[in-house]
């Protein structure tokens, strides 16, 4: 087989199951069972790790509003450290 033909038809076997693949996914090809309880409960814990998180910061913010200046600097700083 000639390269231009071999590479003609790899390129269109790429191009028919990128389609493919994009079409399965743009239809939402749902999980059913055991799979979608599981990654239903992973995104679960996930979610609440963040209001976890955004609570303690949203703590630090509010103590810094209302404490004196020498606690809001050292506050500043715990802050920041977190947040990286």
């Amino acid at each position: 087989m000639p390269p231009q033909i071999a590479f003609l038809f790899g390129f269109a076997t790429a191009f028919a199951l990128m389609f493919i693949y994009r079409r399965g996914i743009s239809r939402g090809r749902k999980e059913t069972g055991h799979a979608a309880a599981s990654r239903e409960v992973e995104t679960r814990n996930d979610h609440q790790d963040q209001v976890d998180h955004l609570r303690r910061r949203l703590a630090v913010l509010e103590r810094i509003t209302i404490d004196p200046a020498t606690r809001t600097a050292r506050d500043i700083d715990a802050l920041s450290d977190h947040a990286n």
